[in-house]
């Protein structure tokens, strides 16, 4: 169990959380690799499998609807090649559950021991795969959070939708500019409700109010280091699936040489590391975010 001599309660301006956050992390990185390191790697493994049932799909199913429909042929063919089989409609729906939970159950291990920091400035190093009472209500919380933002996206740009696909597509800028405080919105409605268990209105209230505030600029700053390892480390993906559907592509134009069975499984395991190693960097913001939207005891 590693300590630090950092307070976590004391205002901070951008700069503070931002170094703060970094020197938290770094300073004890051994124990928060050990105590994140079960649900790191299940998330990783998640995430990977996503990647590999998106894959297909795109290269089963949208790839040859595209080249159908390129080449001329009827809209209704391309639609009915383009449309997954049930059991692969099935799988999809699985796999994306699965990374979903996998990825709020990594976020409520990180919540864990950023309260754990908070009540006695240190971090547990006891890595466990377990969720206790107040984790299975963290990840309950967190994935009332993601189904609100969900929703508001979707409702809200419904009419941009209609509205530039009917008369201009510049009406999307606009909507673009919405999502991003919804974003912002969302972070900071996140960490009041689910990190430090304010009630529902009035993290909402809180969160609503201070979307475009320090926060959110915080949150830009913290994103781009964050951004720019994830970049790095999710190459292998953007690698594995470019090269899937130029072989794809290679296949149904009369090349009978594809790529070998092995592929697949090598990239599975790069990309399981690749997600995985994202998933941790992108923890320095949420600690930052924490730092700056902290509830004083």
């Amino acid at each position: 169990m590693a300590t630090s001599n950092i307070s976590f309660d004391k205002d901070r301006g951008i700069k503070g959380c931002m170094a703060d956050a970094w020197k938290i992390v770094a300073l004890n990185w051994k124990t928060y690799f050990m105590a994140l390191l079960p649900w790191t790697i299940f998330a990783g493994m998640a995430q990977a499998f996503l990647i590999e049932m998106c894959k297909q799909y795109i290269c089963q199913h949208a790839v040859p609807a595209y080249l159908l429909w390129q080449q001329g042929a009827p809209h209704e063919l391309a639609k009915a090649v383009s449309l997954p089989v049930w059991h692969e409609a099935l799988y999809l729906v699985l796999a994306l559950f699965v990374a979903l939970v996998a990825t709020l159950g990594f976020v409520t291990r990180v919540f864990k021991l950023i309260r754990c920091y908070k009540a006695q400035g240190r971090i547990d190093g006891r890595g466990s795969f377990m969720l206790d009472k107040s984790d299975r209500q963290t990840l309950k919380r967190l994935f009332q959070s993601v189904v609100i933002f969900a929703v508001a996206v979707l409702v809200i740009g419904a009419p941009f939708v209609y509205a530039a696909v009917k008369w201009q597509v510049w009406v999307m800028a606009v909507y673009a500019f919405i999502v991003l405080y919804l974003l912002s919105a969302f972070s900071i409605f996140t960490l009041r409700y689910a990190l430090y268990m304010v009630p529902f209105k009035l993290a909402m209230c809180y969160a609503l109010k201070r979307a475009f505030g320090l926060t959110f600029n915080l949150m830009l700053l913290a994103a781009i280091p964050v951004g720019l390892c994830a970049v790095v480390l999710l190459m292998p993906v953007l690698v594995y699936v470019c090269t899937s559907v130029a072989a794809v592509k290679s296949q149904l134009m009369g090349d009978a040489m594809g790529l070998p069975s092995f592929v697949t499984v090598l990239f599975f395991v790069l990309n399981t590391i690749g997600m995985a190693a994202s998933l941790l960097v992108s923890t320095y913001s949420v600690w930052a975010l924490g730092l700056k939207v902290n509830v004083t005891r």
